[in-house]
């Protein structure tokens, strides 16, 4: 009886760390603490991350300020029907030097921004995006603001399917989902698309950051996809996100369609004919294969964080990453990192001092030692 007493007990104690460990844990950080160098996050629970990444900030802070020029994957659309591409602009940015200056015309033109996949989006995959955006209106009207799509085409049809798009009416804001003819109903009266209330950049003069997850259905027709939006609003100090549930969560294929471009239309219309609108856009991000990543933000708690800023890994174990440190516009003082694994869990906050001096002896710490950051390249221009 003692034997197996014994033998229980340490089958317990075997198992005990590995529950204890199932979320992330970051223990230490090392590495010359500077915005824009490469740092080295050592823990446990970090899960796996493909690396298939597309942070655009590098490639917008190298161009010249004015019309917009394409760079790897990133590209700009002028056609008869859209007559203003974006420019860069240095007077309005969120972090860095640059940012994307689109002015949208209402009834008149829409201002494109698109990335391509280099392959296709398939089945069973998670896509994670993320950008800022800040917008002012002059005019009125109870109009419409078609900011983003995923979509299978490099162009803006409506008809086209599948099709994710996200949009607002001055009174409301919707989130829409096209899986495509033949598809499974997903609501009530059995019609194959929805439009779903979702969270909103809704003040003008505001930076809000925006997180779109989407993970596709495992096959054609089966209703097993999710998605899920955030929007976080530094100024108001709020988060907001909502999640699909089981009756909206079909991401139907047709034929030879995936998803393969993601689109920043920037369309207005129902506008008064006076209405104008300039978006401002900055550090898009875009992963496919996972939505585990690194992050800093304004709370010790993720969940609560109102302010984060995304890292861009280029090396990644279950318990070591290596990535290029991004303060975007945080302020100085203190600041927590996260680690966030491939099935969405989060770390509990690492403590960091941002704007602190650094020195040579104070680039290694140890488990819950604070660790100084400072950015002596943040601009002066930052409206935030």
């Amino acid at each position: 009886m003692k034997k197996i007493i014994v033998l229980i007990l340490s089958i317990l104690i075997l198992l005990i760390p590995t529950l204890v460990l199932s979320a992330p844990s970051i223990s230490s950080v090392t590495g010359t603490i500077t915005d824009g160098s490469t740092i080295t996050v050592s823990g446990t629970g970090f899960t796996s991350h493909g690396l298939d990444i597309d942070f655009g900030k590098d490639g917008i802070e190298a161009q010249s300020v004015g019309p917009a020029s394409d760079f790897g994957n990133w590209q700009w659309e002028q056609t008869s029907e859209i007559l203003t591409d974006p420019n860069i602009t240095d007077s309005v940015v969120h972090s860095g030097t640059k940012a994307i200056d689109s002015t949208v015309i209402a009834y008149e033109n829409a201002s494109i921004w698109r990335w391509q996949y280099s392959s296709t989006i398939g089945f069973s995959t998670d896509l994670y995006i993320t950008w800022w955006v800040r917008k002012i209106r002059t005019g009125s009207g109870d109009g419409q603001w078609k900011m983003f799509r995923i979509m299978p085409i490099d162009s803006i049809v409506d008809s086209s399917t599948p099709q994710i798009r996200w949009f607002d009416w001055d009174s409301y804001n919707q989130f829409f989902i096209a899986p495509g003819p033949g598809s499974s109903a997903i609501n009530s009266d059995g019609s194959p698309e929805d439009y779903l209330s979702n969270p909103w950049p809704e003040n003008d003069n505001n930076w809000y950051r925006v997180e779109i997850r989407v993970t596709t259905c495992s096959a054609q027709g089966v209703s097993d996809g999710s998605y899920t939006v955030t929007v976080l609003d530094p100024v108001g100090d709020t988060v907001e996100s909502h999640s699909n549930n089981s009756a909206y969560n079909t991401f139907n294929y047709t034929g030879r369609n995936y998803y393969k471009w993601l689109i920043w239309q920037n369309f207005v219309s129902n506008e008064d004919s006076s209405f104008t609108m300039r978006v401002y856009l900055d550090d898009p991000y875009v992963q496919v294969g996972t939505v585990s990543r690194i992050e800093i933000g304004d709370s010790n708690t993720y969940s609560t964080c109102t302010h984060r800023e995304i890292m861009e890994p280029s090396a990644w174990s279950t318990t070591s990453i290596t990535a290029k440190l991004n303060t975007g516009s945080l302020p100085n003082g203190t600041a927590y990192m996260f680690v966030i694994d491939e099935n969405g869990d989060a770390s509990s906050g690492y403590e960091v001092t941002i704007g602190a001096t650094v020195s040579t002896g104070n680039t290694q710490l140890g488990s819950g030692t604070p660790i100084d950051i400072s950015d002596p390249t943040a601009p002066s221009v930052v409206l935030f």
